[in-house]
């Protein structure tokens, strides 16, 4: 064969390749985009026009232009999913707070920036509410063919009250009540004991002397994501915290905010979701199910759980709009799974990338729990519960 040639079936194959090998089906769960602190506190000096807890105008940009980069990756790179709106292409559902559901709808805009025309003139006069508008017709020009101002597309959001939310907050005492008896037995660990030991020798005056307020181990960290959310938007810090500081307490934080994340824990937090993904693969593998993206708005807290139940995590707590992707691949009938965490490829123990998906399926079987709902019953028979307060197990305190 000659030069000429072997460089010419060698592009061949690499071309064969590349389009044999299709994206045919997605599920993302993504942490909510900036916000504003949880709750007031006497020294922040950050301006919260929305209140406490709400996504604010930055957390609305991150998550659209999340919503961006997913419309270049799967409509015009892999076209997996239609370039205009399809209902029975997307699912898409978060928690129920109204950070992680403006942060889906952020996302889906950067997607999705335009929606439906009204095609004829008869149904653009005719397609009006059977009352009379103030200024009807004024509004009705301004339209023209759009179906909704600034050609916006809507997309419904699926929730579920997080009491029931054993998917994307179940690792909350209320979705699953058995975590407080985790939370109980990981407190009264060695570990546990030995850290508590050592922030009240040390770290603990310090944030006193900054804060004058005698902080518990198990608030230090949560007190952290104020000083996060100021960091973030450019507000001043109190005075007195350093560097070194913050990330003293962002490494409690980061502790406080997975320590019950046991393998039971994680198992009882993923199962739902995973079992989820499996769920709409296996559709799009046989031909009985028509989504091809699965969206899912949660909290930083949530990705923790699902890196632990993949067993990935790095040992730091999600930033703001971090996105943890599944894609399958199909080529030429041989189905794999990529998984990427903020744009780094993840590696399962014991796969490659991309993982089979039969090795993926039977991995997450080999953990999923059949019926949550019922392991999450509490198991101790009685037993009196005695346990340090941790709020991101509280459904009233979701970071």
């Amino acid at each position: 064969m000659s030069k000429h040639n072997f460089m010419l079936f060698t592009l061949f194959l690499l071309l064969g390749t590349a389009i044999s090998d299709q994206i045919v089906s997605v599920v993302s769960t993504f942490r909510h985009g900036a916000r504003a602190p949880m709750s007031q506190s006497s020294w922040d000096k950050g301006i919260w026009p929305q209140g406490y807890a709400e996504l604010t105008p930055a957390g609305m940009r991150q998550q659209y232009l999340n919503g961006v980069e997913m419309a270049y990756r799967y409509i015009s790179q892999s076209q997996t999913i239609s370039p205009t709106y399809t209902a029975a292409e997307i699912y898409v559902r978060s928690t129920d707070t109204n950070r992680t559901i403006m942060s889906a709808q952020s996302q889906l805009f950067g997607i999705y920036p335009t929606g439906p025309q009204i095609a004829t003139q008869a149904l653009q006069q005719g397609a009006v509410p059977p009352f009379k508008v103030k200024n009807q017709q004024q509004y009705i020009s301004a339209l023209g063919t759009n179906a909704l101002p600034n050609g916006f597309q809507p997309i419904p959001i699926h929730v579920v009250s997080a009491n029931y939310d054993n998917m994307l907050v179940g690792y909350t005492t209320a979705a699953c009540p058995r975590f407080a008896e985790i939370l109980q037995q990981q407190q009264e660990s060695e570990e546990y004991q030995r850290k508590v030991s050592i922030y009240s020798r040390g770290l603990q005056n310090q944030v006193y002397q900054v804060f004058k307020e005698n902080v518990t181990y198990e608030m230090a960290g949560y007190m952290c994501d104020t000083l996060t959310a100021d960091k973030f938007h450019g507000f001043p810090l109190p005075d007195g915290v350093t560097d070194d500081l913050y990330y003293e307490m962002y490494a409690n934080q980061n502790y406080t905010n997975s320590y019950f994340y046991t393998p039971e824990g994680a198992r009882l937090a993923g199962s739902q979701f995973f079992q989820a993904v499996i769920n709409q693969f296996d559709g799009t593998i046989n031909g009985t199910s028509s989504i091809k993206f699965g969206f899912y708005s949660a909290h930083d807290t949530t990705l923790i759980g699902f890196l632990i139940f993949l067993g990935v995590w790095d040992g730091n707590n999600p930033i703001y709009a971090s996105s943890l992707i599944f894609e399958l691949h199909n080529n030429a009938g041989n189905y794999a799974v990529h998984i990427s965490y903020n744009g780094d490829i993840i590696l399962l123990d014991g796969c490659t990338d991309p993982c089979p998906y039969e090795t993926f399926k039977t991995m997450m079987e080999d953990k999923i729990v059949p019926n949550v709902t019922e392991a999450c019953q509490l198991q101790g028979n009685g037993r009196m519960l005695r346990y340090n307060y941790n709020p991101y197990l509280d459904i009233d305190t979701l970071t």
